[in-house]
């Protein structure tokens, strides 16, 4: 962790309520010296199960054997879709660090409220997140962590690290910025009409040809004034102007 090109793969997502269906996820490879040379995006469901797919996709797409450990922000994401560092760290064999920034006294009533005949499951997967470890900032910021393939004090030197004001570090802050933009792209592409492939064209006018058939032409031909006043064409001799 303590070298300069250490490369961090930070994560973040973005969804809106009401909005599109699917959450967008968004990932950036960033070095220790802060260096961003990477970046990936990727779905997940809102209110699904796959937020940990989504994230192990976004190491896919990458294939950087270069990154050393990956950042999440936030653990239960897209409406109660939750992220499983455990997994991550076993099928990517990097070692993970599932960020949050709150406090909280636990959601179990809430999904047992807000997820009808889903609700058991969704308990299962929240139970299975483990409790949160507190993390002191050298900012002066709290923020509370869950992690795999991490001591306790190797995350708080990598949180550090890459740190440089308040509680969010530079990779899951970049990658959070992203993942915003990239919402409201999808947003705004789901809020235009269909495409007119005919808008937009030249209406079509008809004039004569030399001929004297009548085709379909966007300009009209040139007149013969026009064509007389062109130069001459290469190995032709043009004619003297009279006296």
């Amino acid at each position: 962790m303590g070298k300069k090109g250490v490369r961090c793969l930070g994560v973040a997502e973005s969804f809106r309520l009401g909005g599109p269906p699917k959450s967008v996820f968004a990932g950036v490879v960033m070095r220790k010296d802060l260096l961003i040379d990477g970046a990936a995006l990727s779905l997940a469901t809102v209110g699904g199960d796959d937020a940990t797919d989504a994230v192990l996709d976004l190491y896919g797409q990458l294939a950087r054997e270069d990154v050393g450990f990956l950042m999440v922000s936030g653990a239960i994401v897209s409406w109660f879709n939750f992220v499983d560092p455990e997994r991550i760290w076993r099928e990517t064999g990097r070692p993970v660090i599932v960020l949050t920034y709150r406090a909280s006294r636990g959601l179990e009533g809430v999904i047992r409220s807000r997820f009808g005949d889903r609700w058991e499951e969704k308990l299962e997967a929240y139970r299975r997140l483990g409790p949160r470890e507190r993390v002191e900032l050298h900012t002066g910021f709290r923020v509370y962590v869950r992690s795999a393939g991490l001591s306790d004090r190797e995350v708080v030197r990598a949180l550090n690290d890459f740190t440089i004001q308040g509680r969010y570090p530079e990779p899951v802050r970049v990658a959070g910025l992203l993942a915003r933009a990239a919402l409201r792209l999808m947003e705004g592409i789901q809020r235009q009409p269909p495409l007119d492939r005919g808008a937009g064209r030249p209406p079509v006018q008809s004039s004569r040809s030399r001929d004297g058939a009548r085709g379909p032409w966007t300009t009209p031909p040139p007149s013969r004034d026009a064509q007389g006043s062109r130069p001459p064409r290469a190995g032709r001799c043009a004619r003297r102007p009279g006296p």
